[in-house]
């Protein structure tokens, strides 16, 4: 990221504790930078949560779609979100690793 390049981050919180981090980062098109949760809090319906709260974001920001280079073992929860896969990209930091490049429609 440059400082040229736009970054939008949340913090996301249960009962005043933070359970997660969301981002955007503005390149050729928006990207879901990051979107983790507390491994400890996962079972508890807070990814599901934060992932509607991260969609208001994004239209109040007035993104309307953004791309996730995903690891494969999110895959299933984006898709599950409303995500749909488009392709595939290089990973940037495995070589000869390819990750699902999924589209989220916003609006």
């Amino acid at each position: 990221m440059t400082k040229d390049d736009p970054a939008i981050v949340y913090v996301y919180e249960q009962e005043g504790k933070p359970v997660g981090v969301f981002s955007f980062l503005k390149q050729a098109s928006w990207y879901l930078d990051f979107f983790y949760i507390d491994v400890s809090t996962i079972g508890n319906g807070y990814g599901r949560k934060m992932w509607h709260e991260m969609i208001a974001c994004a239209k109040k920001e007035n993104i309307s779609s953004f791309l996730i280079e995903s690891d494969p073992n999110a895959e299933p929860f984006y898709k599950k979100m409303g995500a749909h896969r488009i392709g595939e990209t290089p990973s940037s930091v495995f070589a000869n690793r390819m990750l699902p490049l999924l589209k989220v429609d916003v609006n």
